[in-house]
């Protein structure tokens, strides 16, 4: 489990500023997409700071907003795994895979859930 949960924390979605140059919405720049990157950001630091639950619902909230918004499917999926819900976890691994299906953290991440 503690090599498992090692593993999972190298695979937490990508926030260095390298990543966050990469275009991860697909909506247009203006005050929705600031908004969708504010939640996406606060998601990161509940699960930086292990808080899943509430990671999960601001990750949510961005997909909401942003459908296509791959790193917080991944994110959510994460927290999802975290809580115990592997197979949710699994779809939103998919999910994030379809949209983009060369990000490795997506890929990463379920694996180690199947």
């Amino acid at each position: 489990m503690a090599k498992d949960q090692a593993q999972r924390e190298d695979t937490s979605p990508d926030t260095s500023p390298a990543a966050s140059d990469e275009q991860t919405s697909q909506l247009q720049p203006g005050p929705r997409a600031a908004e969708v990157e504010n939640i996406y950001r606060r998601a990161i630091n509940y699960l930086d700071e292990n808080d899943y639950d509430r990671a999960a619902r601001a990750f949510r909230s961005v997909v909401l907003l942003d459908h296509k918004h791959y790193k917080a499917l991944t994110g959510l999926g994460r927290c999802l795994a975290e809580m115990g819900m592997r197979e949710e976890a699994r779809k939103c691994f998919q999910k994030a895979l379809e949209i983009k299906p060369d990000y490795a953290q997506a890929r990463i991440n379920l694996e180690l859930e199947t």
